[in-house]
């Protein structure tokens, strides 16, 4: 063996040590950030995230993929969790957070984590709230244990970069979220929280970013499992089961080519919160096309494209994910991943509601036009965070003209934030119709009030999903 390959095993081997030493300092400071007051800030903060979150996975309830999930976890006949359907409908633990967890990011209005592919809040919800309900857990409590457990999941995401957009963040990193929430929740140890995160690490799924673009919808899926998945693994922490030394290290770097940053894992812990650095959703659709719907919006102030359709020429987008292109989405999921569809939509009906990715509006013969008259370009030179997700949109015309509107930041991130009135409305515009209670109960959460957080978290859902006001 040469000596450059002795240096690059005993750099590996430093590597894996520094992230086995990091499992471990994660999870001793979650199990000790559990007894302790959470910041205010970090606390408002997770209190947005929780009702967005709770609203997406809410607002899915009636497609008919989730409907079916629901009637089968219905008939284990365990009355363990709440099904976030109206009337509040329960099932075994592992069943509602199967179902809930998928129904999160089916409408793509899930909030992210800006420092890393990762959507926290979506992959740690399903089985706290599960495992909440059964433990009598406050909704206090709850919120102290989402911003705890979205700050292991993000330390994770922000340790493994994987090459360019090739595994999905919902296949790597949603065991991990779920495992943190299911600890937290049941009072797991520190040595059984690193140990169930152990074993998630050896059992993360393959999951190609791909399957996103060409709406597989086994995406959708893997948010769910994971909650399930992460349940268990705790219970099989608790069995004496473990993984390898550094969880996830010889599947995200060995097998997937991630780089690693161990430090990651434990810097500022306590001072920085990545709770604090999400960003919500005002657009149904993948956040990396955010700013070009912005930018098609903002088109529609120059050009009535009902009835000028005929006279643009070319439409051209200007975009950091150039290849992230579908012209001929197969279902909703493909249709929220394709920039020509989002920008085709939103030319024509204004608008990125969920009704904006249902068959009737993909099919539709000017949006089906619209979508294969765009042309996908590198935004050159781009910009840096938080201007790297820019969008600049040309549309030429018969007569010459060429019409320019240009997002560098779509509102929502943290150079952007949304107020919680803006959170408030969103919720409200997938809520009313079905779940009358939540926009009040809601906004109580968002004031942090002390006597609904003082309450039990199976009561306040109860109220929040309750068919009368």
């Amino acid at each position: 063996m040469n000596d450059t390959a002795v240096g690059s095993a005993g750099g590996i081997a430093r590597e894996r040590d520094a992230i086995t030493a990091g499992l471990v300092r994660l999870s001793e400071w979650a199990t000790s950030a559990a007894a302790q007051p959470t910041p205010e800030a970090t606390l408002a903060k997770t209190a947005r995230v929780f009702v967005d979150d709770v609203a997406a996975m809410c607002a899915a309830f009636s497609q008919p993929e989730i409907a079916a999930m629901h009637r089968a976890a219905l008939q284990s006949g365990l009355s363990q969790a709440v099904l976030f359907a109206p009337g509040a409908p329960r099932a075994d633990r592992h069943g509602a957070a199967i179902a809930n967890g998928t129904a999160g990011c089916w409408c793509e209005l899930d909030e992210g984590f800006r420092g890393a592919p990762c959507h926290g809040g979506l992959y740690v919800l399903p089985a706290l709230l599960a495992e909440a309900e059964s433990r009598d857990l406050t909704l206090g409590e709850v919120l102290r244990a989402l911003a705890i457990s979205y700050e292991v999941c993000a330390r994770i995401a922000e340790t493994w970069t994987f090459p360019g957009i090739s595994v999905h963040p919902h296949a790597a990193f949603a065991n991990f979220g779920a495992v943190a929430g299911a600890a937290l929740a049941t009072g797991a140890t520190a040595p059984d929280l690193a140990s169930a995160l152990r074993i998630v690490g050896g059992m993360v799924p393959a999951g190609a970013y791909q399957a996103a673009v060409e709406g597989a919808l086994v995406r959708n899926l893997w948010t769910g499992q994971a909650a399930s998945t992460g349940m268990w693994a705790v219970s099989w922490a608790q069995a004496g089961l473990d993984g390898y030394p550094d969880g996830p290290h010889p599947a995200f770097t060995g097998l997937f080519g991630a780089t690693t940053r161990p430090e990651n894992l434990t810097q500022d812990l306590g001072t920085r919160w990545a709770i604090e650095g999400g960003y919500h959703k005002l657009h149904g659709c993948c956040h990396s096309t955010h700013a070009a719907v912005e930018s098609a919006l903002a088109m529609r102030r120059q050009i009535d494209v009902a009835s000028a359709h005929d006279d643009i020429v070319a439409i051209r987008l200007y975009t950091h994910r150039p290849a992230m292109g579908n012209k001929a989405p197969a279902n909703s999921l493909a249709a929220r991943f394709s920039f020509e569809h989002v920008v085709a939509v939103s030319l024509a009906l204004g608008h990125t509601r969920p009704q904006a990715f249902e068959p009737a509006a993909i099919d539709a013969p000017i949006v089906s036009a619209l979508r294969q008259r765009i042309e996908l370009l590198a935004y050159d030179p781009l910009p840096d965070w938080p201007l790297d997700r820019p969008a600049r949109l040309e549309i030429t015309l018969k007569d010459g003209r060429v019409l320019v509107s240009e997002c560098l930041s779509a509102p929502g991130g943290p150079d952007q934030p949304l107020t919680n009135a803006q959170i408030l409305q969103k919720v409200a515009g997938l809520t009313r119709d079905d779940y009358p209670g939540f926009g009040g109960v809601a906004e109580r959460v968002l004031s942090l009030d002390a006597a609904l957080m003082s309450r039990p978290w199976r009561e306040v859902v109860q109220q929040w999903l309750a068919a009368n006001d």
